[in-house]
């Protein structure tokens, strides 16, 4: 853990998510960013308030130089205005930074909050780095793993926050980090959070449309997990499933799936939510 006595530049927080869920999932949304001002030479330390005393931010915000929370709207977003506010009363001089989804879809609200300084309003922030410093080691210790194999999402859905383009992490790269926090944890379960773990085109150096295969990267996907024992849960688009991928996602170790089913209407699903498909 970093000595606050040698001087902190960045907390980085998360706040409680919901009053009663029972999941714990790796805190990604704070460890990500986290992870790109570590990259700037900041010292940073982590604060997630499903675990954490109260006492223990507070003795942060008294030493840290900014603060960042990241949050969804509702529940989360009004203990991150919480956070924010007690931080500017312990430590009127700290900078406060404000990210996530809360903060992409009310950017404009958010910034009139006077406890706000920046606004951070893009989807993500340095999802393609490894997130392991010492400080990083601790929240991966605990609760439930969460991982993800791909990034972002092409897809133009009404009712959804998480449009961008889709960036798949190398095999080789999934593989690297994969074994470095099963050597950590020892953990047999894993949640993918892609937002689209099947999409299968990315756009190359040149601007040319690269296609990959959604069948054959979830075999590879397979190989790394399989000889560890560990098992994982995720969601994929509806449209996506044949019997082939089904096959090739229980040999993977999938043990549980979500779909989006948001409409039985075809005319509702192209026009309305424009879901791609219907």
């Amino acid at each position: 853990m970093i000595s606050i006595n040698k001087g902190l530049d960045m907390v980085m927080a998360y706040p409680p998510p919901t009053a009663d869920s029972p999941f714990g999932l790796t805190p990604l949304s704070i460890m990500y960013p986290g992870k790109m001002f570590e990259d700037q030479g900041k010292s940073v330390v982590y604060w997630d308030g499903r675990w954490d005393p109260p006492e223990m931010l507070d003795d942060y915000i008294r030493e840290a130089k900014e603060i960042g929370v990241s949050c969804f709207t509702g529940y989360q977003a009004g203990h991150a205005a919480d956070i924010l506010e007690r931080a500017k009363r312990l430590n009127p001089k700290i900078v406060t930074h404000v990210g996530g989804h809360h903060a992409r879809l009310c950017t404009a609200e958010v910034k009139q909050e006077p406890f706000v300084d920046q606004v951070w309003p893009e989807r993500a922030y340095h999802e393609h780095s490894f997130p392991f410093s010492p400080e990083a080691q601790r929240l991966w210790k605990r609760g439930n793993m969460q991982y993800i194999t791909s990034s972002g999402c092409p897809y133009a859905c009404t009712f959804c926050a998480l449009r961008s383009a889709w960036e798949p992490r190398p095999l080789a790269q999934i593989e690297r980090e994969i074994n470095t926090l099963y050597d950590l944890t020892g953990f047999k379960e894993v949640s993918f959070s892609d937002p689209n773990i099947g999409y299968e085109k990315t756009r190359g150096p040149d601007g040319h449309t690269e296609r990959h295969n959604r069948v054959e990267r979830l075999k590879g996907i397979g190989k790394i997990l399989r000889p560890l024992g560990i098992k994982w849960d995720g969601n994929i688009r509806a449209d996506y499933i044949t019997q082939e991928l089904v096959d090739v996602m229980a040999w993977s170790g999938c043990f549980s799936i979500e779909f989006g089913c948001e409409s039985g209407n075809d005319e509702f699903l192209r026009k309305v939510i424009k879901k791609g498909h219907g």
